[in-house]
């Protein structure tokens, strides 16, 4: 990151003017925020001023683009990368951070239009490496809050790819072994 600053003329964050980093006010995202805004004085000498804000007004400045830096969190509503991916194209209305690539457009687009799985996944992977590489989006930690016990004997409960949970399916298929040993049997009664 230094030599990337200084090669783009900003030497230990000299001349680079204050980012502005906006974020929930909730506790886990100001807090998330500000350590990296530290990070980033500290070890880049690059200045940040955290803005965090309730949901309303969050919304309406990232629709807005009011801020150069931008924490939000995607959730898939249906287990395709489309739904991830296409927050980036050109002209969608999700596409708060403003990025605009014809070749961008383009891969998702010839990934709509074939039947071939293989190749759509192929095009959608092309797609998330030019995010990655032309740093559009900087993943900072996966989001998991659930947390489940494991019962010998209880089956059947299901999470999707999307993390929808379903226990309409949980069941208990054996007793436990004390359950077994204290229930009486047909000769013991």
């Amino acid at each position: 990151a230094r030599e990337l600053l200084a090669e783009a003329g900003y030497p230990d964050g000299q001349g680079l003017s204050s980012l502005t980093y906006l974020t929930l006010s909730n506790a886990k995202d100001t807090a998330v925020a500000n350590e990296i805004a530290q990070m980033w004085k500290e070890y880049l000498g690059v200045e940040c001023e955290v803005e965090s804000v309730p949901d309303m007004e969050f919304n309406d400045k990232k629709n807005r683009m009011e801020n150069d830096i931008i924490s939000d969190q995607y959730v898939d509503t249906f287990n395709d990368p489309l739904t991830i991916l296409g927050r980036f194209q050109s002209e969608n209305i999700q596409n708060v951070c403003g990025y605009q690539s014809e070749e961008y457009d383009t891969l998702l687009s010839l990934a709509e239009q074939t039947d071939n799985n293989r190749e759509r996944y192929d095009l959608y992977h092309e797609a998330e490496d030019m995010l990655m590489t032309e740093m559009v989006v900087c993943p900072v930690y996966f989001l998991h809050y659930e947390n489940y016990v494991k019962r010998n004997g209880v089956d059947g409960f299901y999470i999707t790819p999307t993390g929808y949970k379903f226990f309409m399916y949980v069941h208990n298929d054996a007793q436990t072994e004390s359950q077994a040993e204290s229930t009486p049997t047909d000769d013991t009664a």
